[in-house]
């Protein structure tokens, strides 16, 4: 028999080596992948499922829940896995599903159900759970939503009493009634302060016709309003007048000054007084000269500045 001699033992070291090596890589291999799998988030982060009160409700009320998911990114929500709306059984029906994507990893999911179980008295019902279900590529996601438990109440007696054979019928109680008083006086109070300001108001504007101090040159004014440029001659002598009168004398420019120590509002339109009673001696002692819109509009906003300064 021929012996393997020293080349047999030379291929026997490597493959002891080769088979060495291999065991130390596959450990190494397997340790990455449980690492990295540790590290990766999970599918569905968060997940809260908020609910109102437990008890309490009656036929006809409506129990809104709120779901607030948050997922991975790339994870997409299976609307066939909501709750359709309608019946979902005799007594509980699905009213409104609204789903609200806050961002492209959260998501608000509110659910509103309606009750119309009649107890004769306090049960305990629940809501159903249902399973959610998610997409990332070709894998599917579940995340179960709990039964919500709870208690409805009658809205009558268990036992009906009768009273003459008829059914009896507990009246409502009698609200009392709120006292007027307060509200009269505050609508009297507000009635009076209204017409007091009212009142001010008028006098202030110069509306009372026995007030003249405050109407002078509010009549001026309309009267004013009804010439014509051409008759300036006519606009002049009447707001002359309403000077004189507000002066209890006649106002000439010389005596301006003492005017205003009695009318010392007037001292702000100093300069467009000078210039009223220069264009008037101009007009009636220098020859009559010719007038254009920019004086005839000088003179009415004269007139007007007088209106707002007897008004205060």
């Amino acid at each position: 028999m021929r012996s393997a001699g020293p080349f047999y033992s030379a291929d026997k070291g490597f493959i002891s080596q080769i088979l060495k090596y291999g065991r130390f890589f596959l450990v190494y291999s397997l340790f990455l992948l449980v690492a990295c799998s540790e590290g990766l988030p999970p599918p569905i982060e968060r997940f809260e499922f908020e609910t109102p009160k437990p008890f309490g409700y009656v036929i006809g009320d409506k129990i809104r829940h709120r779901l607030i998911i948050e997922t991975r990114s790339g994870i997409h929500l299976e609307s066939a896995s909501l709750p359709t709306k309608g019946d979902l059984n005799r007594w509980l029906s699905v009213d409104q599903i609204t789903v609200r994507p806050v961002s492209e990893h959260l998501t608000e999911i509110e659910l509103t159900y309606q009750v119309f179980y009649a107890p004769l008295e306090v049960k305990m019902l629940s809501i159903p759970g249902f399973t959610l279900r998610f997409k990332q590529g070709e894998q599917s996601i579940e995340q179960l939503v709990p039964e919500w438990p709870f208690t409805v109440s009658p809205i009558h007696e268990l036992a009906v009493r009768k009273e003459d054979g008829n059914t009896y019928r507990r009246p409502d109680a009698t609200p009392t009634l709120i006292s007027s008083q307060n509200a009269w006086r505050a609508l009297s109070g507000s009635l009076a302060l209204g017409m007091i300001s009212g009142w001010l108001l008028a006098f202030r504007y110069g509306y009372f016709i026995g007030f003249s101090r405050r109407s002078i040159f509010s009549r001026a004014n309309r009267q004013l309003k009804k010439l014509q440029p051409n008759e300036l001659g006519l606009a002049l002598m009447i707001i002359h007048q309403a000077f004189n009168q507000l002066n209890h004398k006649p106002l000439f420019k010389h005596r301006l000054s003492e005017f205003y120590r009695r009318r010392p509002e007037f001292k702000d339109i100093g300069p467009d007084l000078e210039w009223f009673f220069n264009f008037s001696n101009d007009y009636f002692f220098g020859g009559n000269p010719s007038v254009g819109a920019d004086e005839w509009s000088a003179l009415r906003r004269l007139c007007q500045r007088c209106v707002e300064l007897e008004r205060g």
